[in-house]
């Protein structure tokens, strides 16, 4: 995506967070908001000059005290609604930011396996998740607010210099000028933020994994068992060293700008007080008036500097985020029906080659592979042969770089997810128990149907465990959230993911090594089990091992991605190729 400057950024900050409200409406009542703070300001400002201004018309104590009481009732009433107003005009941005966070994760779950499967995609979007924080200054929330307050600052500045021309022009000027000094050094440090913040927000992203690893519940166990405490600390530490390098970086430069700043507001007020002294004309309200403005004319232009430095800094958030909101999933080129019932669908490679995105690794060239409904086929190999990147193919998570992956006679690209998952089930090696109750992870709804849910339960000889649970399948699974939530054995997570399989009751069955864990006879039991309870549909076993192979239909054995042999158990066996080599040196793990 191509760079855009601060403006574009918050423009666009602008234009998503007021999609519902509406950008018009917002800018009038926050020019509203911005006119009548200022107005209380000059209020205020002008009651100590009006004070003195009666006492010398001589008016007695009485009154002015009177008249001072009204005075400062309207403006507290008039503050107070003000200040409600922007209390609430807050309240529904931040109830936005919160709906946006929403749709940005939502978008991360809609996005192609293969786009979210690189680093640089998951770079990119924990990079983005920045925008939707409440931090200081930080996220869409503050833009607005910054902006905000920039508005009210320049109508403020423009007022005191219409009134502080009348009484000195050249006072204004001087004022108005090193103000403009000031100004540059500000977007010269803002400029060497932009320039320098991308290694600052890596650091801070490597420092959130480490937070994250070291509070994960999967990594408790091994973290207190091998010691890695120091190991975590260490890492952090360098982390926060360089982290450390940067600020001071920072700070040195941001405090030489506000050295300056502050030396020149003492400038513009000894010139103030020397243009106030050396003017016959001007009067005692009128001095009163001229250093209430300048005080506030200081913190308008403090306003100002931070304001553009904190939009300046939140505008590269602000990218960050556009980078990821601007993905969209890919196109299908002349997309099938949702009615097209593929009910009892082959499956068939045809020429498929494909290289990672990222890396440019080619895994697949011409590969071809043709599976009938209904067969049961292993696909084995050493690691890296290409077996899980072909089923992530077959699942449409990668499309392929050339050539044609065809399900019933149909191009898987053409066929939308939603009627392709339909179509597959599958169980992977790195497979997830969510935290939530055991029918929920069964059905993988919150809608779903309780007695098929027993059905499955019983099929897969789960039926006297969940029955001992007090909750039933209402059990809530996993300590993450649950206190009382359970922990199911290895053996027990196997049946709850064969009961997902049964329950969604897909025609085509796919196991990534599931069982990668076990032990080549466990894995063996459980493949034959898997077999028998999908016995009429297409069912496809991925495994490095080859406990799994001997009930199957047909073996293909894969190589670093081509078929190198291909037959029935009994068939690779007398070819005496890889397979027979494998074979004979993992039969000691099964046989017997």
């Amino acid at each position: 995506m191509k760079k855009k400057s601060t403006i574009q950024n918050i423009v666009f900050a602008h234009e998503y967070m007021l999609k519902e409200n509406g950008i018009p409406y917002y800018w009038g009542l926050t020019l509203f908001i911005s006119v009548m703070s200022i107005s209380i300001f000059f209020a205020e400002v002008h009651l100590p000059a009006f004070v003195i201004k009666k006492f010398q018309d001589l008016w007695c104590f009485n009154q002015v005290i009177i008249y001072v009481l009204c005075y400062l009732f309207c403006l507290v009433i008039v503050d107070i609604i003000v200040k409600r107003m922007e209390r609430n005009l807050n309240k529904q941005i931040c109830n936005t930011r919160m709906l946006r966070a929403r749709d940005y994760y939502a978008l991360g779950l809609k996005l192609d396996y293969e786009t979210v499967d690189t680093a640089s995609y998951r770079l990119k979007f924990e990079k983005g998740i920045d925008s939707y924080y409440d931090g200081f200054h930080m996220g869409f929330h503050h833009i607005l607010i910054d902006c905000r307050t920039l508005l009210t600052s320049i109508i403020g500045l423009l007022v005191f210099i219409v009134y502080s021309s009348n009484i000195s022009v050249a006072m204004t000027l001087i004022i108005f000028g090193t103000s403009w000094i000031t100004l540059y050094l500000y977007s010269k440090n803002n400029q060497w933020l932009k320039e320098n913040e991308d290694k600052r927000q890596k650091i801070d992203l490597k420092m959130k994994n480490i937070f994250r690893d070291s509070l994960s519940l999967k990594n408790a166990k091994d973290i207190r068992f091998y010691s890695l405490l120091s190991l975590f600390s260490n890492e952090f530490e360098k982390l926060d060293a360089r982290r450390k390098e940067w600020v001071i970086k920072e700070a040195k430069k941001t405090y030489t700008v506000k050295f300056v700043e502050r030396t020149l507001a003492l400038f513009k007020m000894l010139l103030l007080f020397y243009v106030i002294f050396h003017s016959p004309d001007v009067t005692a309200e009128e001095a009163i008036i001229l250093i209430g403005l300048m005080m506030g004319m200081e913190k308008w232009l403090k306003n100002i500097f931070d304001s553009l430095k904190f939009l300046h800094r939140n505008a590269i958030n602000v990218f960050n985020t556009r980078e990821v909101l601007e993905l969209e999933p890919k196109k299908m080129l002349n997309p099938v029906g949702e009615n097209r019932k593929l009910s009892s669908p082959s499956i068939e490679f045809i020429n498929v080659s494909f290289s990672f995105q990222e890396t440019g690794v080619q895994v697949f060239k011409n590969f071809n592979l043709k599976i009938s409904y209904g067969e049961k086929i292993a696909i084995v190999g050493n690691n890296g042969a290409g077996k899980t990147t072909l089923i992530k193919l077959l699942c449409g998570l990668y499309k392929p770089t050339e050539g044609k992956i065809l399900l019933d006679g149909v191009d898987l690209q053409s066929i939308p997810r939603s009627v392709l998952f339909e179509k597959l089930s599958a169980v992977f090696q790195d497979f997830s128990i969510l935290a939530a109750s055991i029918a929920e992870n069964i059905s993988c709804t919150d809608d779903f149907n309780v007695g098929k849910i027993d059905e499955v339960i019983a099929k897969v000889g789960l039926a006297e465990k969940v029955k001992s649970l007090s909750d039933g399948v209402f059990t809530e699974m996993t300590k993450e959230i649950f206190s009382d939530g359970i922990l199911l054995s290895r053996g027990e997570t196997q049946k709850i993911l064969m009961a997902r399989c049964l329950y969604k009751d897909s025609p085509i069955v796919i196991l990534d090594e599931p069982t990668a864990a076990l032990d080549a006879i466990a894995e063996n039991e459980w493949y034959e089990r898997y077999s028998l309870l999908f016995n009429n549909k297409t069912v496809l076993f991925i495994s490095h091992r080859l406990s799994s192979t001997k009930f199957c239909d047909r073996i293909i054995m894969l190589h670093k991605g081509v078929i190198e042999e291909e037959g029935t158990h009994d068939e690779l066996l007398n070819k005496n190729g890889r397979y027979a080599q494998m074979y004979k040196l993992q039969s000691s793990y099964y046989e017997g």
